[in-house]
């Protein structure tokens, strides 16, 4: 079984988790653990710098847990579109590089979270494996062909 290799660098332009374990501490928060760091980059990929997510998100976080790492978003920062701002598609893209599961719940009639979880697996069984976004799309493609477009 391939596994997801934890100690690759990620490709990233934004900050993430230096910003993170940087900033955390005026707030006399916990370390941040190696997942909470692993989501940082992601959401810092995501937000283009982490700074960009709301000051109450960032500090409301429990960036230690070893488990999963929630963060509450305000329904007015984000928009989860696919193309037009297209937070959601680039949200699924990033989760699929980094390995992570992600859900959204709705938190609040104001808030949703954004939930992660790290797989360590990229085949196996469900609630053990990520695949890649190739590997996703090519199972997509199986069951859903691409419907051929008609000619002028």
């Amino acid at each position: 079984m391939t596994t997801i290799d934890l100690t690759a660098p990620m490709p990233r332009h934004y900050a993430g988790s230096e910003w993170l374990a940087a900033n955390l501490t005026y707030e006399k928060k916990n370390a941040p653990s190696a997942l909470g760091m692993r989501v940082a980059d992601l959401l810092g990929e995501l937000a283009l710098g982490l700074y960009h997510l709301p000051k109450g998100a960032l500090y409301s976080t429990n960036w230690s847990d070893t488990h999963h790492i929630e963060v509450s978003l305000e329904n007015g920062y984000v928009t989860l579109c696919t193309v037009d701002s297209n937070f959601l598609t680039r949200l699924v893209f990033l989760a699929h590089d980094y390995g992570m599961r992600v859900e959204i719940r709705p938190r609040t009639f104001s808030h949703l979270t954004l939930m992660f979880w790290q797989r360590h697996l990229r085949e196996g069984r469900t609630s053990e494996r990520h695949p890649t976004a190739e590997q996703a799309l090519a199972a997509h493609r199986a069951r859903y062909p691409m419907p051929t477009e008609a000619t002028a």
